[in-house]
């Protein structure tokens, strides 16, 4: 298959033909912007014609590492001393359970397509061969989307068991890593700045992970996760400085499926910066039985956590959200919390243990939760909150019920508890959201089945209680 498929591809890469200008070379770029410091630790081209592809240099069921370095040929066996040139030559050659490593320097991109397919038992890997990574800064010859970093299947041919690992794409025209019809893929360690659009953006995307990578300065989102598509994690990422969402989720049912994402879970990330041209940093449309814990949000532009309908056939619902912080930036003219109701009313979303607050001098101004639609029932959940206020008053409009005239609504005593910020947090002025010794969100949480650690892996509780937010106090 690799023969019939890719045997153009391959001579044209050996031979240099159509390689873009200045790609793989280092190029000048724009003095990148000082990123928040985080608190404390389709259409395809067509087919090339078949010519004959060498012969892979070794036996299925004997995995292999090969090597790519800039200093490489791709007349080249790829092994340590003689490594390849091309990343799109080393995806073409390897077998399954193969890991290629890429030494530092500047590359051009590469496509993965569904003949390149690892398996569940020999899952391929690319990624870094030191500690500093290597750069993709231009999409390859062959790539079909214009992005540095592309996975590009069919509806009932999805690329399928690849890591991605320990790769940085810079100034990609498109998306900087992009994912179309996958399943069984992960992308992890790996940046993405400065693309033309999104980050690191996957469609269609079956049992996805997306774990510890940077996004950021990207021209739409940090994050992107479309189109109908279940059983995802996004996990220990960094979102900063993204013209829209930090992390952004939409079943978007005009595109096909059934409109609606489900078992999504989002922990450890953390958001800043994001929503310059609009867009909450965790903003979830269509999501069905997910949970949002253990996340970061501080000074986002456009809103915290926002749960709606949008495109997808549904609204978000059977969404549990705990332990996390999102204060936003003052400027921002939206909610740390929202919902949007979608068919009249929020369903089964339950919000536990958060610490949620707008960096804003006037209580008044101070919205900080809004939930659309004719009505809110008992399905609708909050409990052992707190809300950082300018000041504790109680302001009737830091609650509505956000319909046509937003309607202040009442929730009980133990929803939301209200402090200032001086109150609960280290040093909030210099964006350090751990507790301060005897912060009154210490040991006030409730107690959740599965939540065994914080933001930064402390282990949880570390007194006598859970401590509400994202991170834990440490003992003594």
């Amino acid at each position: 298959m690799i023969q019939k498929r890719f045997g153009a591809l391959l001579m044209a890469l050996l031979l240099g033909v159509g390689l873009l200008s200045g790609c793989g070379k280092p190029a000048s770029s724009p003095e990148p912007q000082v990123s928040p410091t985080p608190s404390p630790e389709v259409t395809p081209q067509a087919t090339p014609q078949a010519t004959p592809a060498p012969t892979p240099t070794q036996a299925l069921g004997e995995p292999k590492t090969y090597y790519v370095a800039t200093t490489g040929s791709d007349e080249a066996d790829g092994s340590k001393q003689n490594p390849w040139r091309t990343l799109q030559h080393a995806v073409l050659l390897i077998q399954p359970g193969d890991t290629i490593l890429v030494y530092p320097g500047t590359y051009e991109g590469f496509t993965l397509t569904p003949a390149l397919n690892g398996t569940a038992d020999g899952v391929k890997t690319i990624k870094n061969a030191l500690k500093k990574k290597p750069v993709i800064n231009c999409a390859g010859p062959f790539n079909q989307r214009g992005s540095n970093i592309e996975a590009i299947g069919g509806q009932s041919s999805p690329v399928a068991y690849w890591v991605i690992d320990g790769l940085v794409s810079e100034d990609s025209k498109k998306w900087g890593i992009d994912f179309v019809h996958t399943d069984h893929m992960v992308v992890t360690n790996c940046e993405a700045r400065r693309s033309g659009i999104t980050g690191i953006f996957a469609a269609f995307s079956d049992n996805y992970l997306a774990s510890y990578n940077l996004s950021e300065e990207n021209g739409e989102h940090g994050y992107y996760f479309n189109n109908s598509a279940d059983h995802f994690v996004f996990r220990g990422n960094r979102s900063f400085n993204n013209q829209g969402c930090g992390f952004h989720l939409n079943a978007d049912i005009s595109m096909g499926g059934d409109g609606i994402h489900s078992d999504g879970l989002y922990e450890y990330n953390i958001s800043s910066g994001n929503g310059t041209a609009g867009g909450a940093a965790y903003n979830l449309s269509g999501l069905h039985g997910g949970i949002v814990r253990n996340n970061l949000s501080y000074l986002d532009k456009a809103g915290g956590i926002t749960l709606y309908k949008g495109d997808s056939a549904d609204t978000s619902r059977d969404v549990t959200v705990y332990n996390n912080t999102i204060i936003l930036g003052p400027d921002s003219p939206r909610f740390p919390i929202r919902s949007d109701g979608g068919e009249g009313k929020a369903l089964n979303l339950t919000f536990y243990n958060n610490l949620i607050g707008v960096s804003k001098t006037e209580p008044f101004r101070q919205q900080l939760v809004a939930i659309a639609g004719s009505a809110m029932d008992d399905t609708v959940i909050f409990d052992h909150n707190i809300a950082i206020l300018a000041d504790t008053q109680y302001n009737e409009r830091n609650f509505i019920l956000d319909g046509e005239d937003e309607k202040p609504f009442t929730l009980p005593d133990q929803a939301f508890v209200r402090y200032t910020a001086q109150e609960v947090f280290t040093d909030a002025a210099n964006n350090d959201y751990t507790l301060k010794e005897g912060s009154p969100a210490i040991d006030a949480g409730m107690p959740i089945d599965g939540l065994t650690d914080d933001l930064l892996g402390a282990s949880r509780p570390q007194g006598g209680g859970i401590d509400i937010g994202c991170y834990e106090k440490a003992a003594g």
